[in-house]
Parts: structure tokens; C-alpha cells; sequence
């Protein structure tokens, strides 16, 4: 910041350490300029190109004091036009003044900060006492007023001229490359050009240059501003001066705030103060539908409240949870850049807060991202550029063990929070290793049993059903599984698969899902839900045959088509192929529970798709992870008005009654599932014969079932879907 000396209660532009020339890479044109040089002066003329009232606001520290100074501030500009304004224009559709009005008064619309608004209370005030003067210059053809210079006096008549690229924008004065040069009048040499861009000035206020138009400021822009002015306003000096929104629909006051709605939980406290005892890291183990939204970013604030200057980097597995987290964190008082594909404005954005962020600027920024795109070279530089604390917040934190997120996890993020349901990886111990060892341990852990015991959950019924696979898939099974164990080794006390057999395991668990007597299962469940609502199917990515009739298709399609033509089940689809706004509309239409009676779902669903209407869930088919099948659960037990319990049906393939060794690990695999849910359901004992029936059927020890309940790296070989 530049060097203010006092001589007196007189402060003069000579005691500023004022550079020659001013540029992007080097200068914060409003901290290193503007702010200095205006709260010395008593008067600013400034005549330039561009104009927007958001370069008002950014200098308003400076303008302040040159107020309180009894100064004066004279602008003379051209607005900025859209292309559709200067097309009108051209085609003389309506008059040019009119059209440069309307650009202007766009200005103000959709102004929602309550900071911004107390801003132009305090320029329209100004206004309205005659100290800030605009007017408003035309090309006397179809040119633009394209001159950007500047003149600035203190009290002792000291002046200085600035000229260069720079426009009186928002753009201008963060985003773009700018550069001006400036020149003194107590210097010799400077002192002529001070004196002849004077003159300029004042014939230009006196609508004495030849070519141009000076009007006065338009009365209706006037009013306009003026709708903005209260009984009184707060002294500029204590506004938190650091707006850069274009469109000032951000808080300029961005910090992390708690919502006054947001009451926190016992655990929800009890998991935030052991993160923040951890030094500000860990994983956070929480069931789904508990709230680790909310909760880290609770704990985002405690860590702002503690450090008071932090850059959030929020990381999501997918596009949709990307949208969900950015609802939120607007709710914490935080105006976060959506970094992912849709949005093709987010490197300039990125690359902008870090610049801020570094210059002192701003003491805050957030991003949210997926982690395809955090993972890029391009997001990971952007960061490595930041000069301050970063807090790394990673959703679905499972998902950090990947080659291409562990390579960006790094030292650069000193604060580390990691969120999820199942931190462990499934039959991945070393990647498991690593996420609990980056992120700091597993500081606190909320389990469904107590969550639903506390009453944050819904109690719920499980009814697992037998479904068999026919003579010609118990063969195609049969053979699978003798063509996997052909490809499997035992190297150093290490089982190792190689591709072949993986892509084996992977078509022999879509058969599993697949199984064609499923459908037949689910018409007789379905005979006595034509008349409810808040259904759930979850289907697998494969295909089926129908017995009925022997077609074969996609099961997701087969099972749309049986709920609505054979029992009137209004249903939708839900899968990647739907887009974002497609989704919003169909879990709309579900939770209105008038248009819409079942979601038929494959995977998206799984991880972080909140839907607390459903009440019914039908899993024709999941993996042997337990981070799927427990994630499909927590969709279901979420809380809701009039939801007393959630019913689960479950659809367990066995084999037919040949006995071989390959039935046997199809059927423990099954069961795995069986008793996890089971373990917590109101109808438990119906359930412990099911599964008691299982294991003496085909001589399963029932320890080779019970690990899935907190032991999510079972031994075997990989996740089969």
C-alpha cells in the first residue's frame, strides 16, 4: 500500500509514493491507486470510455474520504453497450439516447446484497448534495467515446493526470490487463501534460469538443439511483469496501456466517469440535442423510472464525452434488465459482479470486468443483498459486483414493476435511490407507444405528425375497465362474486377477443383476402398489428376459414399461442420461406425490441425491460394495412429513437347487447385504429365518456374513459391478 505522511491534519498527493506507470501484474489498481490517491484529494475529473456504477462502489473507500475532505468528483463517459444495444442503434429502431439509457438502468436491476444497496445509498446521497457529478458523452455519429484519462487534486492545488487502457468498470479495474501512466504536476517535465488534459476536461464538461455530445446525467437514471437512497446512510469508511461481483449480486461482505436457521445438532457439534481439535483435520463418518452437508460447513466456519483470512475448496464426485453444495454454501453467506464443464467462465473467475485473494483484497473465496475438474493441471496450478491457507473439503471423501485425485493431494492444503457415509474402499486397503492417512484419521463417526435410534432417521421393515436363477443363467453362471477361477493366481501369499477374469467377474455379476425371474418377483409385489406413491425401483445396467413373453432389454426400460402398462404406476426414469433440470423436475413431481409415483433408478442415486419422499424402495439390484447397497438404504430413510417408517424390498438371487461350490459364494455374497439391513429392522426376527434358512441350505458359516457391518475391506478380489 502506498505511503501516506500527515503534515498537520493535511494530507497531500506529494506525500504519496505515487509510481510512474501502474500495471496488472504488479499494481491492485484500486488498493496500490485509487483508494490512496482519492482519500487525499478534494477533487476527481475523470473522462473515460466506459463507465459502470460497480467502479463507483469499488473505489467508494477512497471517494469517502475525498467527500469528508470537501471535495468534489466530475465524471464524464460513455456507457458500456451490449451488442444487442448497438445493433438497435444501428438499425435505428429507437433513438440512441434511449437505448444508452436503458443500458445504464440494467445496471441496477437484480441487486440483492444488502451491502451493495447500502452502497449506492451512500453514491446517491452524494448525488442528490451535488458532490458527485456525471455526464454522459455521444459520438455525433455512430462512433464511441473511446478517451480514458484522469485528474486528481488535493488540497494545496497538487495535481496529478493518469492515461492508459484502463476503463471505469468492473473489469477494468480487477479483471482485465490494464496499465496507465501518470504524470505530476511538481514535476517539471509532467507539469505541462497535467495542464493541457485540464483543459480537455473542462471543455468536455462544457460541451465545447467538437464531434461529441456532453448531456447531463439522464434524470431517469437519476431516479433510479435515487430509489436506493434512505433517511440516512452509514459513513463509507465502515462498509467493508471489497466488491468485484459484475452484477453485484454477491455479499462484498463474503465471509462464512451460520444461516439463523441452522441450529446445530449434538453430533453434528461433537463431530465439528473433534475435526477442529485435530488441527482442523479429518474424516467425518456420518450416515447418509445426517446432515454432513451442513455439518462441514459448520466446520468451514469455526475454521474462518479462527483464522479470518481462507481460501474453501469444496470437491464433489459429481456435476449434481456440485449443484446441491452450491445451495448451501450460498446459505452460509458465501458466493461460491461453480468450477466444472457447464461452466465455461470459470477459469477467469478462479484465476481473478486468486489474484484478489493474493493482493489482500478479499479475505475469501470458495470454490466448488467435481473432481474430474480438480483433478486437471489447469485447477491445480490456479491453487498452487495461492498465497494463504487453503481448506480442502472433499464430499464422498471414499472417492479420494483414485490415481487421478491422489496425485493432487498434496501439501498445498494445510486444512483437510473429508465427508462420507463409507470412508473405507471397498477390497482397496492401500488407497484406504492413504485417504484415512491425508486426511487425518477418522475423528468422529455418526452411524446409522444411532442415528436412527436418536430419531434422525426412519425406522424401517426389510423383506428380502428369493429369486432363482433359471436353468440357462445357473449355466451361464456355472461357466463364468470356471473361467475366473482359470484366470486367478496366488503370487507371494497374493491373490491376483487379470484383465480377462475381471471383465468376466463384471458380466457374470450383470447376469446376478439381470436375473430374469426378478420381473417375475416384482409383478406380484407391484399387484399391491398400483395406488401409492413414493416408490423406488433400483434396477442394475444390464439387460433382461422377460419370461412372459421372451423379449430381452434394458431392465430399467423392461420395469418402466411393467409399472405403468400392467398396474397404471406413474413412474420416471432417473439416470445419467437425464440433465440436471430434467432431475429437478422429476424429484418435484415425486415429492408432490400427485403426478409421480415411483423413480426408476440405476446408479445416480447412490451418492448424494436427496429425495426424503421415498417411502417404498425395490432393490432388484446392487453390487457386493457395501458402500453401494448402505448408500441405497440412507435414500430411503431420510425423514419426511407423514413418513412414520420406510419398507425396504430386497431381491436376493440364488442359484437352482444343483449343488456345486460356485452356488455357495453366490448365495454368502447375497448375504452379506441381507444381514446388514436386516440387522437394524423393526422386523428383524422375519428376517434372521430368511437368512437362517440361506446358510444351512447351502452350509455357509454365518462369521462369513456378519464383517459388512463395519468392516467394509471384505477379502476378495474386486467390486463385481
Amino acid at each position: 500500500m502506498a505511503l501516506v505522511r500527515e503534515v498537520g491534519d493535511i494530507m497531500l498527493l506529494t506525500d504519496l509514493n505515487i509510481e510512474r506507470s501502474y500495471r496488472s501484474n504488479k499494481n491492485n489498481m484500486i488498493k496500490d491507486f485509487y483508494n490512496p490517491t482519492l482519500s487525499v484529494a478534494t477533487s476527481y475529473k475523470r473522462a473515460v470510455g466506459y463507465f459502470t456504477i460497480s467502479s463507483l462502489i469499488n473505489a467508494s473507500q477512497g471517494l469517502s474520504n475525498l467527500i469528508s475532505n470537501g471535495g468534489t468528483v466530475q465524471i464524464i463517459a460513455s456507457p458500456k453497450l451490449s451488442e444487442e444495444d448497438i445493433n438497435t442503434i444501428n438499425l435505428g429502431y429507437r433513438m440512441k439516447f434511449d437505448v444508452i439509457l436503458d443500458a445504464m438502468i440494467r445496471e441496477f436491476n437484480n441487486i440483492e446484497s444488502e451491502n451493495v444497496k447500502q452502497k449506492l445509498n451512500y453514491i446517491a446521497t452524494l448525488i442528490a448534495d451535488n458532490r458527485l457529478d456525471i455526464k454522459i458523452a455521444l459520438m455525433d455519429d455512430y462512433g464511441a467515446y473511446h478517451e480514458k484519462f484522469g485528474i486528481i487534486e488535493d488540497a494545496l492545488n497538487n495535481k496529478i493526470m493518469f492515461t492508459g487502457s484502463m476503463n471505469e468498470t468492473n473489469n477494468g479495474q480487477y479483471t482485465n490487463f490494464e496499465s496507465f501512466v501518470v504524470f505530476k504536476s511538481w514535476d517539471k517535465e509532467s507539469n505541462e501534460y497535467v495542464k493541457e488534459y485540464e483543459l480537455d476536461f473542462n471543455d468536455l464538461w462544457e460541451n465545447k469538443t467538437n464531434r461529441l455530445d456532453v448531456q447531463a446525467f439522464p434524470e431517469a437514471l437519476k431516479n433510479k439511483l435515487l430509489e436506493y437512497r434512505k433517511s440516512n446512510y452509514i459513513p463509507e469508511q465502515s462498509i467493508d469496501s471489497n466488491v468485484e461481483d459484475v452484477n453485484y449480486l454477491v455479499n462484498d461482505m463474503e465471509y462464512p456466517l451460520l444461516p439463523k436457521w441452522f441450529n446445530p445438532r449434538p453430533y453434528q457439534d461433537d463431530a465439528v469440535n473433534s475435526w477442529c481439535d485435530n488441527n482442523y483435520r479429518g474424516l467425518l463418518s456420518m450416515a447418509t442423510g445426517t446432515g454432513k452437508t451442513l455439518t462441514g460447513l459448520y466446520g468451514v466456519t469455526r475454521l474462518w472464525n479462527d483464522l479470518q483470512k481462507l481460501a474453501i475448496v469444496i470437491v464433489c464426485p459429481y456435476q449434481h452434488l456440485v449443484e446441491q453444495w452450491v445451495e448451501d454454501v450460498k446459505a452460509f453467506n458465501l458466493s461460491p465459482v461453480i468450477c466444472y464443464s457447464k461452466y465455461s467462465n470459470w477459469r477467469e473467475r478462479v484465476y481473478r479470486k486468486v489474484k484478489l485473494f493474493n493482493y489482500g483484497t478479499i479475505n475469501n473465496f470458495t470454490l466448488v468443483t467435481t473432481n474430474a475438474t480438480f483433478s486437471t493441471k489447469e485447477m491445480q496450478d490456479f491453487l498452487g498459486n495461492v498465497n494463504g491457507d487453503i481448506l480442502l473439503v472433499v464430499d464422498e471423501a471414499h472417492n479420494a483414493g483414485t490415481t487421478s485425485m491422489k496425485k493432487c493431494l498434496d501439501d498445498k492444503y494445510k486444512y483437510r476435511l473429508g465427508l462420507s457415509a463409507t470412508p473405507k474402499r471397498f477390497r482397496d486397503e492401500e488407497n484406504t490407507k492413504f485417504i484415512f492417512d491425508y486426511f487425518g484419521g477418522e475423528v468422529y463417526s455418526f452411524d446409522l444405528e444411532r442415528a436412527i435410534n436418536e430419531g434422525y432417521l426412519t425406522k424401517y421393515y426389510y423383506y428380502p425375497h428369493k429369486v432363482r436363477l433359471t436353468d440357462e443363467e445357473q449355466e451361464e453362471y456355472n461357466q463364468l465362474s470356471l473361467k475366473i477361477a482359470q484366470n486367478i493366481k496366488e503370487i507371494n501369499g497374493r491373490v491376483v486377477i487379470n484383465d480377462y477374469a475381471k471383465n468376466l467377474l463384471i458380466k457374470r455379476s450383470k447376469l446376478v443383476a439381470g436375473a430374469s425371474n426378478k420381473l417375475v418377483e416384482l409383478r406380484k409385489l407391484m399387484s399391491q402398489y398400483s395406488n401409492r406413491n413414493y416408490i423406488l425401483v433400483y434396477c442394475g445396467a444390464t439387460k433382461t428376459t422377460d419370461e412372459s413373453d421372451g423379449s430381452e432389454e434394458r431392465q430399467i426400460r423392461k420395469v418402466c414399461q411393467i409399472l405403468w402398462n400392467e398396474y397404471g404406476i406413474k413412474n420416471r426414469k432417473f439416470t445419467a442420461e437425464e440433465t440436471p433440470d430434467e432431475r429437478a423436475e422429476i424429484i418435484e413431481m415425486f415429492s408432490d406425490g400427485t403426478d409421480l409415483q415411483a423413480i426408476v433408478a440405476i446408479k445416480c442415486l447412490d451418492e448424494g441425491v436427496n429425495i426424503p419422499a421415498i417411502q417404498h424402495a425395490f432393490i432388484l439390484a446392487s453390487s457386493t460394495d457395501p458402500k453401494e447397497f448402505i448408500q441405497r438404504r440412507g435414500r430411503v430413510l431420510r425423514l419426511y412429513k407423514g413418513k412414520e417408517f420406510a419398507y425396504i424390498h430386497d431381491f436376493v438371487t440364488i442359484p437352482n437347487m444343483d449343488e456345486n461350490s460356485t452356488k455357495s459364494s453366490l448365495v454368502e455374497s447375497e448375504l452379506k447385504r441381507v444381514y446388514e439391513f436386516n440387522f437394524l429392522a423393526e422386523n428383524s426376527e422375519q428376517g434372521e429365518d430368511f437368512i437362517n434358512e440361506l446358510l444351512e441350505t447351502y452350509n455357509i458359516d454365518r462369521e462369513n456374513i456378519v464383517d459388512a457391518r463395519d468392516k467394509y475391506n471384505i477379502g476378495g478380489l474386486i467390486d463385481e459391478e
